[in-house]
């Protein structure tokens, strides 16, 4: 695998919260809620924020992984809440 993308990927696991909590603000902008809704969906963020790290930190290590023809499982991190 071409080492920028290596590179790149070393760059997204080390930042993976920075860029998930960035990219939650920016979804959950575009989403008109009503104060309630907002209160109810409060409880559930947390665990959303968490998926999108645990995305985000699975593509960063299939670019940051020296995968060959034969590595096909990447360990999953456990889900912090």
């Amino acid at each position: 695998m071409p080492r920028g993308l290596q590179l790149i990927g070393e760059l997204i696991l080390q930042n993976k919260n920075t860029i998930a909590k960035e990219i939650h603000e920016e979804r959950m902008a575009q989403v008109p809620m009503t104060s309630a809704q907002r209160a109810e969906f409060q409880r559930i963020e947390q665990h959303v924020i968490d998926t999108r790290v645990s995305f985000i930190h699975i593509f960063g290590e299939t670019l940051a992984a020296q995968l060959d023809q034969h590595t096909s499982i990447i360990e999953l991190p456990p889900l912090t809440r």
